[in-house]
């Protein structure tokens, strides 16, 4: 028995996914019936809803041209999504049909946009200026496609670049170096680049030929330093509280003495060689025959301290000193120690005036009084952990006569 063949199904036109209301489906009718052109007029009343819209739009004939301007003025109609689609989908069938309707195309691309890699800014921090005029930079700068370089440094006003590295690291090492540095050399402030950038061009630039070996580094890295940001004309603490309000007069003998006592300031000590032609003169102006009472040999100490201010801190090295201060304000600025950091600046301002030949600067003169009395103080407990050895009770070893 012979198979029978399936008759084939007579393809019907799919009906619209569109779901109209009885009054929808009148209208929609209504509009059907009507020529293209008729359509476009009676577009703006009678199209009520996007739902309508999309009704009109799968039933426009796909031969017409002037389907195309119905679906133009449809787009300026609505902007809902599925509208869009519908048109879409339309015009799609109309450009199949042989009929071009550039205004309902999709835009050419215009190929490939490589958009710039966003890269954050480098992060910067300082250190506080030790007794020789030295501090800790650390930099930290990210690398496309991706890591960080990373720069430690020592950089002092008086000697150069003491110390200086630059490596690259992943992120996650850089942050394990950082951790590292900041436990060892604390505290650090977070600053700009262009500080960072100027402590350590000005320290460079103190060597007439630096051919050592951190300086030598840091030349490596100078260029790409100098390419992304501009050094510094003033000190970074007027940024903070403007140069008008920055405080001026003499500093008191009281006020020099707290801030070289706090803590970021324990090594502002003269060096000893450089006391060490005060300290003689005063071991004679104590045992000096000439000199009978007390009031006269304190009357010449402190004239033998006027003198060594003198020639310990000549104008060039006076200068070096207020930067310094300045230095330490923006620190204690950015420490939230407003107190120290106010009188830093006092202590500035008062080497920016003239030196005078019947008084001495006050901070100066607590520096030398400061020095003086810690290595006085070393002297003295280097006395008393000799005599302490000395009266220890003996160990039964006999040393000979």
């Amino acid at each position: 028995m012979k198979a029978r063949k399936k008759k084939k199904a007579d393809r019907k036109k799919a009906p619209s996914s569109v779901v109209l209301s009885p009054e929808e489906e009148a209208t929609l009718g209504g509009l059907l019936e009507k020529s293209p052109d008729v359509i476009l007029s009676d577009l703006k009343q009678n199209l009520s809803s996007p739902k309508l819209a999309c009704a009109l739009i799968d039933n426009l004939p796909a031969n017409d041209p002037r389907a195309s301007n119905i679906l133009l003025a449809i787009k300026e109609l609505f902007d809902q999504k599925e509208v869009r689609k519908a048109i879409r989908k339309a015009a799609f069938k109309l450009k199949q049909s042989g009929i071009s309707v550039p205004d309902l195309e999709p835009e050419k691309s215009e190929g490939i946009i490589l958009k710039k890699v966003q890269v954050s800014q480098p992060l910067a921090y300082v250190g506080p200026i030790d007794g020789t005029g030295a501090r800790a930079v650390f930099i930290m700068a990210p690398q496309i496609p991706k890591g960080m370089t990373v720069v430690t440094a020592v950089a002092s006003d008086e000697n150069g670049i003491m110390e200086f590295a630059a490596n690259k690291f992943s992120r996650k090492q850089a942050q394990e170096v950082k951790k590292f540095f900041f436990e060892r050399v604390e505290p650090m402030v977070e600053t700009t680049l262009a500080h960072a950038a100027t402590v350590l061009e000005n320290a460079y630039r103190k060597k007439e030929s630096p051919s050592d070996q951190s300086s030598r580094a840091y030349l490596e890295l100078r260029a790409w330093l100098l390419e992304r940001t501009e050094l510094l004309d003033a000190p970074p603490v007027y940024e903070l509280i403007g140069e008008g309000n920055a405080p001026s007069g003499e500093i008191t003998v009281s006020q020099a003495r707290k801030l070289l006592e706090n803590d970021l300031m324990a090594t502002w000590i003269l060096d000893p060689e450089e006391l060490k032609p005060l300290v003689e003169e005063i071991i004679k102006a104590e045992q000096s025959p000439i000199l009978v009472s007390e009031s006269q040999k304190l009357d010449r100490i402190e004239e033998l301290k006027k003198e060594a201010i003198a020639n310990l801190y000549p104008p060039k090295r006076r200068k070096l000193m207020k930067n310094r201060l300045e230095e330490m304000a923006y620190m204690f600025f950015k420490l939230e120690d407003e107190t120290n950091a106010r009188l830093s600046l006092a202590a500035a301002s008062s080497l920016a005036e003239k030196q005078s030949v019947f008084r001495e600067n006050v901070f100066l003169m607590e520096m030398v009084n400061h020095s003086l009395e810690y290595y006085l103080e070393g002297a003295q407990d280097k006395k008393d952990e000799d005599e302490n050895l000395l009266s220890t009770p003996s160990t039964g070893i006999i040393l000979p006569p």
